[in-house]
C-alpha cells in the first residue's frame, strides 16, 4: 500500500474525496475547477500542516485533560525543536528573521536551563565545571544585530 492509499485508509472513507479535494477547488457551490500540478500539491502541503496542526492541538488536550484531571487549571506543552541555522539554495529575509528568532530562543533556553542547573548542583554541593554555554549562540545574535545596527 502506497502512502495515498494509507492516508485514504485512515482519513477519509471514500477513495475519491481526496483526489477531488487535493486536485480540484469547489466555489460556493458544488462547481468543481481542476488544478494544475503546483496548486494541487500547494493544497496537499497545507491539508498536511492542517492535519498536523489538528493532531498536535487534540494531543495536547489529551494530555492536559490526563494530567490535569478534575482540576480548573489551564496548562499547555510548548515544543521547541531547533538544529542551528537552516540553509536553503537562496535564503529570504523571512528565513533570516526565523533563523534570529531560533537563535535567540535557543540562547534564552540554554541560559535559564544551565543557570538553574548550576544553582542546583551549588545548592547540592556537587562538585561541577563551569560550562561556557553562551559564546557560539551570542556570536550569532550579536553578529545579526551589528549588521542591522550598522546599516
Amino acid at each position: 500500500m502506497n502512502m495515498f492509499q494509507t492516508f485514504v485508509v485512515l482519513i477519509v472513507t471514500q477513495r475519491d474525496k481526496p483526489v477531488h479535494s487535493l486536485s480540484q477547488e469547489a466555489r460556493n457551490e458544488r462547481v468543481f475547477t481542476a488544478l494544475n500540478i503546483d496548486q494541487a500539491l500547494d493544497a496537499r502541503d497545507a491539508f498536511a500542516k492542517a492535519l498536523y496542526s489538528s493532531l498536535f492541538s487534540w494531543l495536547v488536550a489529551r494530555v492536559n485533560h490526563i494530567v490535569y484531571k478534575g482540576t480548573k487549571q489551564t496548562a499547555a506543552i510548548s515544543i521547541l525543536d531547533i538544529f542551528g541555522f537552516e540553509t536553503f539554495t537562496e535564503n529570504s529575509f523571512e528565513q533570516l528573521c526565523i533563523n534570529y528568532a531560533n537563535e535567540n530562543l535557543q540562547f534564552y533556553f540554554n541560559k535559564h536551563i544551565f543557570k538553574l542547573e548550576q544553582q542546583e548542583y551549588a545548592k547540592e554541593k556537587i562538585d561541577w565545571t563551569t560550562i561556557n554555554y553562551t559564546v557560539r549562540l551570542i556570536g550569532n545574535i550579536n553578529v545579526l544585530l551589528c549588521k542591522i545596527c550598522t546599516k
